[in-house]
C-alpha cells in the first residue's frame, strides 16, 4: 500500500510539474537544466502512461470475463491484450469528455490516478521478470546464435531510443504540418476545453477521435501528442514481434521484422509524431493481433 501510494504521488507530481513549469509557453527559447528535467519527466510519464492503460485493461478484462476462459497467452500477449482494452476505453471516454466540454487537466488527472495506483504491482512484477525474459530471449552459451540474438535485440533497442529522442522528445518542428496545422489545433482544443468544431475544421474532421492524444496533452503539454505516438509505435512493434514469432518460431526473424518496421518511422519529413501515423499503425496491428490470437 505504501509503495503504491508513493508511486501515485510521484505521478501527480509529474503532472503538476508540467503545468506549473509550462516549458512550452515560458521556457521554449531558454537554455538550462529545465529541459533536462522536462525530458526526464516525459520519459517517466511514458512509463506511467503505459502502466495506467495496462492496469485499466487488465481490471476490465477480469470484470467482464468471469468465466475464466483460458486463452493460453504468454505474459507478453496478456500485456498486449490488456493494453489494447485500456487504450480503447480511454479513446472512447476522452471523446465523450471532449464533447461534454470537460477537457481540463484536473479531470484527466482524476481519471488516471486510480489506475496509476493499481499499476504499481504490475511494475514490480515486470522488474522481477526482466532476468527471465532476457534469459528466454538469448540462448545460453557463446555461439553465433547468442551473438546474433544479442545484436538484433540491441539494434531494436537502439532504434526505439533513437526514435524516442528524435521524434518523441525533440520538438516536432520539421516540416510545416505540425506548426501550421496540428499544434494550433491542439492548442485551440486545450484552450476551449472541448472537441466541438473550431476554426481548424480539417483537423477536427480527422483528429476528434484521437482520445489518447488529448489525454496526454491534458496531462503534460502541447508536445504530449509526440509521447502518445511513441507509445503507439512501441506497442505496435511489440504486436508485430508476437505475430511474426508465432508464424516463424524464430526470434531473429521477428526482431528483423521489428527493425524494418521501426526504420520506416525514421523518414524525417513523412512521418511526424504530432500526426496520426503511429496511431493508425497501432490500431491496425491490434485488430490483426486480436483476429489471429484471441
Amino acid at each position: 500500500m505504501m509503495g503504491s501510494s508513493l508511486f501515485t504521488l510521484f505521478y501527480a507530481f509529474l503532472v503538476g510539474w508540467f503545468h506549473w513549469t509550462r516549458v512550452w509557453t515560458d521556457h521554449y527559447f531558454e537554455a538550462g537544466t529545465v529541459y533536462i528535467f522536462y525530458n526526464a519527466f516525459r520519459v517517466a510519464f511514458l512509463l506511467y502512461f503505459t502502466l495506467i492503460l495496462f492496469a485499466l485493461g487488465r481490471s476490465l478484462l477480469r470484470w467482464v470475463a468471469p468465466m475464466k476462459v483460458d486463452l493460453q497467452l504468454d505474459s507478453l500477449s496478456r500485456f498486449l491484450l490488456a493494453s489494447y482494452v485500456g487504450a480503447a476505453v480511454f479513446e472512447i471516454v476522452m471523446v465523450i469528455l471532449g464533447f461534454l466540454h470537460l477537457y481540463y487537466p484536473m479531470v484527466a488527472l482524476i481519471l488516471t490516478l486510480p489506475w496509476a495506483f493499481l499499476s504499481f504491482p504490475a511494475l514490480k512484477t515486470f522488474l522481477r521478470e526482466i532476468p527471465r525474459i532476457l534469459q528466454k530471449a538469448i540462448p545460453e552459451g557463446f555461439g553465433y546464435q547468442r551473438v546474433t540474438h544479442g545484436l538484433l535485440m540491441g539494434a531494436t533497442l537502439f532504434l526505439l531510443i533513437d526514435l524516442l529522442v528524435k521524434k518523441g522528445l525533440f520538438p516536432d518542428i520539421i516540416g510545416s504540418d505540425p506548426v501550421g496545422h496540428y499544434l494550433p489545433y491542439f492548442n485551440e482544443v486545450l484552450t476551449r476545453h472541448h472537441l466541438w468544431p473550431n476554426q481548424y475544421f480539417l483537423n477536427y474532421f480527422y483528429l476528434k477521435g484521437a482520445g489518447l492524444n488529448f489525454l496526454v496533452l491534458l496531462l503534460t503539454d502541447i508536445q504530449g501528442s509526440q509521447l502518445a505516438s511513441f507509445y503507439y509505435l512501441t506497442l505496435s512493434a511489440l504486436t508485430l514481434y508476437t505475430l511474426t514469432r508465432k508464424m516463424s518460431f524464430s526470434m531473429p526473424w521477428s526482431c528483423a521484422a521489428v527493425i524494418i518496421y521501426l526504420k520506416s518511422f525514421m523518414i524525417p519529413l513523412e512521418v511526424q509524431f504530432s500526426k496520426n501515423h503511429a496511431a493508425v499503425s497501432f490500431w491496425l496491428a491490434a485488430i490483426l493481433w486480436l483476429t489471429l490470437t484471441v
